[in-house]
């Protein structure tokens, strides 16, 4: 087992603790019989290495982790021909939420769109915030109209699910951007498609709304 141990000198340090039973020769227990080891620049190094793959406010992936992961999917896609897709999202007047309920409430409609996209997504999907409350998800080995499902039940999971905020019942709405990959030079082109299609969508909205 693994504990934090409270050193002599008031650090506290992990203990990797392994003990086996003695047994005498009449088959009676005697004690334990094993040996620790300070393993605290492990567990420390374990630590810094998911701080620096996940978003600490939404636990989904760091954008520069994403963004390698993803290079690697595009560039092994290029060689196979596999199918892929790319979701851009967008939290829809997100700075209203932060100008009307602070950022305790951006960050409350940030966790709630991030717990749904995990909920929903594949294991095999790649899901990570590229910024501010721009999310990316990355579909290998999937059509644009397989990807678009999945979209789909993002955006009715969201439609059933509000979020209390000072008293206000507030529903999250997102735009998006879909494409996938046709002749793209890198995942960087793919990225700036899903971004212009999504400001689309989003500039689509607007115009319906006035």
């Amino acid at each position: 087992m693994e504990y934090r141990l409270l050193r002599h000198d008031g650090q506290w340090r992990w203990i990797n603790d392994i003990g086996v039973p003695a047994i005498d020769e009449n088959g009676v227990f005697t004690g334990f019989i094993g040996s620790c080891l300070d393993v605290t620049d492990k567990v420390l190094g374990f630590m810094l290495k998911e701080m620096a793959q996940k978003d600490g406010l939404t636990d989904v992936l760091s954008r520069q982790y994403l963004m390698s992961l993803f290079e690697l999917e595009f560039d092994a896609l290029k060689r196979t021909g596999n199918k892929l897709a790319v979701a851009m999202i967008d939290i829809d007047k997100f700075k209203n939420i932060n100008d009307k309920y602070g950022h305790l409430g951006g960050d409350t409609a940030l966790k709630m769109f991030s717990s749904v996209v995990k909920n929903t997504i594949r294991q095999n999907d790649l899901f990570g915030r590229y910024g501010g409350d721009e999310f990316l998800i990355v579909f290998p080995n999937n059509s644009i109209d397989e990807a678009r499902k999945i979209v789909d039940r993002i955006t009715k999971s969201l439609m059933k699910l509000t979020i209390n905020l000072d008293n206000d019942d507030i529903m999250i709405s997102v735009s998006v951007g879909l494409c996938e990959y046709t002749d793209e030079n890198s995942h960087e082109e793919l990225i700036k498609k899903a971004d212009k299609k999504m400001y689309e969508d989003k500039k689509y909205k607007r115009q319906l709304s006035e």
